[in-house]
């Protein structure tokens, strides 16, 4: 009888803790999901209000790195002839770019920009949250190769995913006023010169320059502001010195990328719209651009693109910290 009394108590007892574990294993699913909600949020206004602040010297950027029409010195003119018939740098493309569009003509593009970072960034955020997490379990004690290999990774992910958006907001940028009626005309076009295909034209150095770039980038940033709490009893960086982080590691990060970013918009628009097509890909264009240009080349559009990127990627840094601050203090 004590036997047949136990037996219910033993069962009684593992129900109850299957139902713990089961308990558990929701409240962890729930944190999960609650940690990514605010990562995706965080992202997403950091992106729409950096890229919006910056838009004019992303353009001013873009149309440089596209050549104003001539993206690569003729063989028949000298580099002296060259620089004085197509120089004048940035005063030169912004004349250019006011005398087509006014005022408005340095946003053109910024909508597809939008559409494109909204995701782009909270993907980039929140894959470098999950990586980071499958990699070390906690991410605030992640080591600087754990923060630079998640910060590489979710690069690539998130530009797989997105890069569409991406060649869309470069022929964009750069079309004439009445080029393109919109996004969805832009994308039609793509696909009737070059299928679904012509999406991903420029992948190749796209994504050579984003897995540095995002390793740097993330991987340095997350790093030092996780060593300054460690320092600092878990205190939080105050702006300045967040700000001070990141334009530093926008700084190395921006110089590192850029060839490939440059070689990227040149690939993406040869031969759009009776466009030259004057490569046959990324090593092709980066010998010419040397050939004809010299390794300046390279770097053509790189004064806009640091005054676009370093209070872009300073302000998307900072924002999503203090977002994803803000809800969890908030929603807790």
């Amino acid at each position: 009888m004590m036997m047949a009394s136990a037996m219910p108590e033993d069962s009684s007892a593992g129900s109850s803790e299957e139902d713990s574990s089961s308990a558990v294993e929701f409240q962890h699913h729930l944190s999960v999901s609650y940690d990514t909600a605010i990562s995706l949020v965080s992202g997403a206004v950091a992106g729409i209000v950096s890229r919006t602040l910056t838009a004019p010297m992303d353009r001013l950027k873009t149309v440089m790195q596209a050549g104003l029409g001539v993206p690569l010195r003729p063989p028949r003119l000298s580099k002296a002839e060259y620089k004085l018939r197509y120089g004048g740098g940035c005063w030169r493309a912004c004349r250019h770019i006011y005398r087509e569009g006014g005022w408005r003509g340095f946003f053109r593009g910024n909508g597809t920009n939008l559409v494109k970072v909204i995701p782009d960034e909270a993907l980039r955020y929140t894959v470098k949250r999950r990586i980071t997490e499958a990699i070390t379990g906690d991410p605030d004690r992640a080591t600087l190769a754990q923060h630079i290999t998640a910060g590489a990774l979710s690069g690539a992910v998130s530009q797989a995913i997105v890069y569409p958006l991406e060649t869309t907001k470069t022929r964009m940028t750069v079309a004439s006023g009445g080029e393109y009626r919109g996004i969805l005309d832009c994308m039609r076009q793509t696909v009737r010169h070059g299928g679904l295909r012509g999406f991903y034209v420029g992948f190749v150095p796209n994504l050579a320059g984003i897995i540095p770039f995002q390793g740097t980038y993330f991987g340095f940033f997350f790093f030092l502001t996780g060593r300054y709490e460690e320092r600092h009893e878990g205190r939080k960086p105050d702006p300045r010195t967040q700000l001070m982080y990141s334009v530093a590691v926008s700084t190395v990060a921006v110089l590192f990328s850029y060839p490939f970013n440059l070689v990227r918009t040149k690939l993406q628009m040869q031969g759009v719209n009776g466009r030259p097509i004057l490569y046959r890909g990324m090593l092709d264009c980066i010998r010419l651009t040397l050939r004809y240009e010299g390794a300046r080349g390279l770097y053509r559009g790189l004064v806009p693109n640091y005054f676009k990127a370093l209070p872009s990627l300073s302000i998307s840094l900072v924002l999503v910290k203090t977002v994803n601050d803000i809800l969890q203090r908030t929603l807790q």
